[in-house]
């Protein structure tokens, strides 16, 4: 008979669901590692140099770039979210996690006149705001920044909305910052400290991925 695990996974929760986050992660790691190698290696970049000739492009293009980062939103803000982040103990563990960019002046924030303001109490709710602008593809890329826009029509009130303006940097963090709360969920045994996993999520992205160049050569 096997013994029950002291630490069971929450009945909602889909592990595989995690596990196709890492794999995104993975993705963007590779992505990355490509990219910083590349310039030291002639074969690589004569591997990189045929398929960009195949696809049309008439020099390198950066192999970290809006498409990863929207893909890495995606499968955080909007996928993690959605499979993990659905009750009042889940959402304990999101809001100590995003508690960081609600207090963040570096993250902007415009309220209209019927919109709730973020706090440190309900800073679940800039997750799910941020979730519905990728929901409904109300995202804009700048050269510096991202910005999501999200208004609240399920209420017909079309001054419930908000526009959360964040640097290509604090996106990075903030997808990190939610795979750390799903690692802390479902491997909380293994977790011994938010400062831990936040170590370890700064260390799987590389500096090239934070800001990457948005312009094809």
């Amino acid at each position: 008979m096997t013994k029950p695990s002291s630490n069971p996974e929450p009945k909602h929760c889909d592990n595989s669901a995690f596990q196709d986050v890492r794999i995104a992660l993975y993705s963007a790691q590779l992505q990355a590692r490509l990219q910083e190698e590349r310039s030291g290696n002639k074969g690589l970049d004569d591997i990189l140099r045929d398929e960009e000739s195949k696809n049309g492009y008439p020099g390198p293009v950066p192999l970290v770039n809006r498409a990863t980062y929207m893909a890495m939103l995606y499968f955080t803000a909007l996928w993690l979210r959605n499979k993990y982040f659905g009750n009042n103990q889940t959402v304990k563990i999101l809001r100590k996690h995003i508690r960081p960019f609600v207090e963040n002046g570096n993250v902007i924030v415009c309220y209209g006149p019927a919109a709730a303001r973020f706090s440190e109490n309900n800073a679940e709710l800039f997750a799910r705001r941020l979730r519905n602008a990728i929901a409904h593809a109300n995202v804009t890329i700048n050269n510096d920044t991202f910005e999501f826009k999200d208004t609240n029509f399920r209420k017909r009130n079309e001054e419930d909305w908000v526009i959360i303006t964040m640097s290509w940097t604090l996106v990075g963090e903030y997808t990190m910052e939610l795979i750390a709360a799903g690692n802390e969920l479902l491997y909380a045994q293994q977790t011994t400290s938010s400062k831990r996993v936040k170590q370890q999520s700064a260390d799987e992205l590389p500096d090239s991925a934070r800001k990457p160049s948005t312009t094809i050569q």
